[in-house]
């Protein structure tokens, strides 16, 4: 498994894996020297009834194990502290990596499975970070250590110790490829639950009108049923596992002890070799142990990196390169040959229109792409073919800094946090948060017609999604939020499609008394809003379209006619 990332974390944090490292090997080394003390005092204090001796070699066992307790303490805390510093890293990463990626991506996950990689994957990567590979050194080098040790008082011992390694290995092999399918369900089960959750929370109104609780609560148990088997099924390779290495080493345990116990009846082996043996070797089948849980780790651990590691390789297809900062003058928008489509299904094939006015309605066929246009003048996303120009310079050449400060959008579903309608106004502005300011923009939006009006004004917390307002209460919100950074370009896509009709004709009229310099686009299927635009743009097909005044359209144009009667009628 090969992960650029990994090694850059391992340099980025060298110092502190080094340190720990030393400490590990010191452990090592220290774990070592109590069987031999106590070797000691079966072949030498014990039959000489040395009681100063005695007593000296249970301090020095005493000592060694009070200072590998300290030892412990320190390892575990620089141990947690590199674990919260990677964490912290890889989270930070994760997130700025997702916010740089464009809406496509967005398109093809959802929340919830964005929430386990940052609830799940991440504590499982950086656990996999820190513990496997230290402690797979630590664990090698010890078990060297011991295997010598062995060799050193029997060499026979020794050799005979060397067939756990082989067995261990095919036993590993064995069982790997059956863990690595059933944990890789386990993990695509428990993100689906997580997707599921989440989609009943943001959708509990729906379930509440259609009163479909029964329904979703036989989902979710048909859910976690799904869990629940795959668990027992995962719980079950790994206890045959355990079972047969358990198994294996006991009777290798045991053959080695009767060995070494018939050798001291032919006065061929001490008491103290057989005991310090007997140690060695429970350390040794516990490091045996520590490497097979450690295999079955690697599997689940294995899965998550590269999980993450497949994230972070994924480009975004936005152009950023050689941009530099430009103030928008005009606002004049220019498609040259543009094509675009999801999928492989075109949405745009080579359109090229120009937009000057300051005042256009853009009009069209449900799917005909009106929200898709305005997504790539905002550069959400990139058109496969062709270039979108703005004062004759190409978008993508305009610095990210810039374009946000010039261009801003209300959707006609009002994005809105947990939080007051103040601060989520603000949220359209970095910089020169004023009170003046934002009763600016929420008058313009008439929002200071109901927030007056509620006990907390602009501190009212809005709760999820805004829900204690009414969807033209939001839409307002979210009018104003994009109004606050004064744009050059402002985009409305069907943001006020829950307003009555003299609220929507109020807003455009503070639009254009106060936004005189702005150009803005409105998508609208709305007429009485449509036909004050100055100049409209008819997507009549994905290589068509149309632009014109609306009377001149509704006179001349007879599939802008049709179109224009049939949703009037609507």
């Amino acid at each position: 498994m090969k992960s650029n990332r990994l090694f850059f974390y391992f340099s980025l944090y060298r110092r502190k894996f080094v340190i720990i490292f030393l400490f590990q090997e010191l452990m090592i080394i220290l774990s070592l020297i109590n069987p031999y003390i106590t070797k000691l005092i079966l072949d030498r204090a014990y039959p000489d009834k040395n009681l100063r001796l005695f007593i000296s070699y249970i301090f020095s066992i005493g000592f060694v194990f009070l200072f590998m307790g300290l030892i412990r303490f320190f390892l575990n805390r620089i141990t947690q502290n590199l674990k919260a510093s990677i964490d912290f890293k890889l989270s930070n990463d994760l997130f700025k990596h997702l916010q740089n990626l464009d809406l496509n991506f967005y398109q093809k996950k959802s929340t919830g499975q964005y929430l386990y990689h940052f609830n799940n994957d991440i504590k499982l990567y950086v656990d996999f970070m820190v513990e496997v590979p230290i402690k797979l050194i630590t664990l090698i080098l010890n078990l060297i250590f011991i295997i010598l040790i062995i060799f050193k008082i029997n060499s026979k011992i020794g050799i005979f110790c060397l067939f756990l390694f082989p067995i261990n290995y095919i036993l590993n092999n064995f069982f790997k490829n059956v863990l690595n399918h059933t944990r890789r369900q386990q993990i695509n089960i428990l993100q689906e639950i997580n997707k599921y959750i989440c989609d009943i929370f943001n959708n509990f109104k729906l379930i509440k009108t259609f009163r479909k609780e029964e329904y979703e609560i036989n989902r979710f148990i048909n859910y976690l049923r799904e869990k629940i088997k795959n668990q027992l099924k995962n719980d079950k390779i790994i206890r045959l596992f355990e079972l047969l290495s358990s198994s294996i080493n006991k009777i290798l345990f045991g053959s080695i002890i009767f060995y070494g116990g018939y050798k001291i009846s032919k006065k061929e082996f001490s008491l103290g070799n057989l005991s310090a043996i007997g140690m060695y070797l429970g350390q040794l089948f516990s490091i045996i142990n520590q490497l097979n849980d450690l295999y079955k780790t690697f599997t689940l651990r294995e899965i998550i990196v590269s999980r993450l590691e497949d994230i972070f390789k994924i480009k975004s297809s936005l152009y950023k390169a050689n941009q530099s900062e430009y103030f928008i003058k005009e606002g004049k928008i220019e498609f040259k040959n543009v094509s675009f489509g999801y999928n492989g299904n075109l949405v745009f094939n080579n359109i090229s229109f120009s937009l000057t006015s300051k005042r256009i309605g853009i009009v069209g066929k449900s799917g005909s792409g009106k929200t898709t246009l305005l997504f790539l003048i905002l550069r959400l996303y990139q058109p496969e073919k062709g270039e979108i120009l703005i004062d004759d310079i190409n978008i993508n050449k305009i610095s990210e800094d810039s374009f946000k400060k010039d261009v801003a959008i209300a959707l006609e579903e009002p994005l809105l946090f947990n939080d007051t309608i103040a601060n989520n106004i603000f949220y359209g502005l970095e910089e020169y948060r004023t009170e003046d300011r934002l009763l600016w923009a929420a008058k313009i939006a008439k929002v200071d017609d109901f927030a007056s009006k509620l006990k907390d004004k602009y501190n009212t917390n809005l709760g999820q999604g805004g829900i204690k307002l009414s969807k033209g209460q939001r839409q307002r919100i979210s009018i104003a939020r994009a109004l606050i950074k004064r744009p050059r370009i402002l985009l409305l896509d069907e943001a006020t499609s829950s307003l009555d009709s003299d609220t929507e004709k109020n807003i455009i009229e503070n639009l254009k008394k106060e936004l005189k310099y702005t150009n803005i686009i409105l998508v609208s299927h709305r007429f009485s809003a449509i036909k004050e635009m100055e100049e409209i743009l008819f997507l009549e097909d994905k290589d068509k379209i149309i632009k014109g005044k609306h009377k001149e359209l509704l006179e001349n144009y007879l599939p802008y006619q049709k179109f224009f009667y049939e949703q009037r009628i609507s």
